[in-house]
């Protein structure tokens, strides 16, 4: 008799004990709620944390927009008087916006479609549910304009000359040029050697390529030539990835990803492409294996920096694969031969945070 009262009471122990395993066994993933607090929706709760100044062309003003609880606020700031004021109160603003769209409108949450100051007409300009409408800040007038039709998506695939007369492409991971404005225009291939993770796409892992899409280049400003940053990544191993947050099943994507130790790393080239003569000059970057093109702060590509005046030179920042050696190059366009300008050493390496670099005169030897 005893002994089945212990019996009992052992069992009676291990059922309560195993009560909280059970219970978290039974609990799910709650990646909707995960999902409000990532990304864009996480930047959503957060409201504003920066200011962006749009400054009222010829006069000391500027006006931003800054979000909190209590909704978006406008605010129009004058420099020289170091005063600031609100452009509008949100409820009257939200009650004349009810009126016109015949909608109640929620004063915490106005959405104001490319709110703007139009410097003609010194009115401030935007639009709602696709309609346009007029704000004079100085007689709280709001008035309501024209329908806004709607924008023709245009395609991505072309990158324009800045003179407009050129457009230049990557079909089959081989980079294409031809005249803009002229459908029937020859399409003038300009490489053959470009293949799937050694492109000159602007996404060298498509597949699908016998369509035009973007290619990975950069105008000079007088249009005469182009420049192609190219990466090959053939031998770079692959890195999987699990998308949990797929429509059905998780699925798998593969992407070339290195890792700390790897043997094969992505190696970066510079090719220059002449418009006119319709070929290209390979630049002779090669200092250090397994070394990197940009990577720090010098202009505003990243690394790389092209003259506003002419394509005679383009200059670069490249490291070694530790990051403790960069230089600052200058590259003859019309050779591809490179003059180093700067060389410097830092153990054990580089914050490339801090390498900023400025050019004063391009035309200067």
């Amino acid at each position: 008799m005893h002994s089945t009262r212990i019996n009992k009471l052992l069992l009676l122990m291990l059922c309560l004990a195993t009560l909280p395993y059970m219970g978290i066994a039974q609990q799910k993933a709650n990646f909707k709620a995960a999902d409000k607090f990532y990304g864009a929706s996480g930047r959503n709760l957060m409201g504003s944390l920066s200011v962006n100044a749009n400054w009222i062309k010829d006069s000391d003003r500027f006006w931003y927009s800054y979000k909190t609880s209590d909704g978006t606020n406008y605010y129009m700031v004058d420099a020289a008087r170091r005063s600031k004021t609100r452009l509008f109160d949100q409820d009257y603003l939200a009650g004349e916006l009810s009126k016109s769209l015949n909608r109640a409108v929620n004063a915490k949450d106005l959405d104001l479609k490319e709110f703007k100051y139009d410097t003609d007409k010194g009115i401030f300009t935007f639009h709602v549910d696709s309609v346009g409408f007029e704000f004079n800040q100085n007689t709280r007038v709001v008035t309501k304009g024209d329908s806004i039709a709607k924008r023709e998506r245009r395609p991505t695939w072309p990158s324009y000359s800045p003179d407009s007369t050129w457009i230049a492409f990557a079909k089959n991971h081989n980079l294409y040029l031809m005249r803009a404005g002229d459908a029937d225009s020859t399409e003038y291939q300009l490489t053959t050697d470009g293949e799937r993770w050694y492109s000159y796409a602007a996404n060298d892992s498509d597949t699908t390529t016998d369509r035009k899409v973007r290619a990975g280049i950069r105008w000079f400003e007088d249009s005469k030539k182009m420049m192609a940053k190219r990466q090959d990544r053939r031998k770079v191993e692959d890195l999987w990835v699990i998308d949990v947050t797929s429509r059905g099943r998780p699925s798998l994507e593969t992407y070339k990803y290195p890792m700390p130790g790897d043997v094969h790393v992505p190696q970066d080239e510079l090719h220059i492409f002449d418009v006119d003569k319709k070929n290209q000059v390979v630049v002779q970057a090669d200092r250090w294996k397994d070394q990197s093109i940009g990577g720090a702060y010098f202009g505003a590509g990243g690394g790389i920096f092209m003259s506003k005046k002419e394509s005679k030179y383009l200059w670069f920042i490249r490291r070694d694969r530790t990051w403790s050696k960069i230089d600052l190059v200058r590259v003859d366009t019309e050779t591809g031969e490179v003059k180093i300008l700067i060389e410097e050493v830092s153990k054990p390496y580089f914050n490339t945070r801090y390498a900023n670099v400025g050019l004063i005169d391009e035309g200067k030897e």
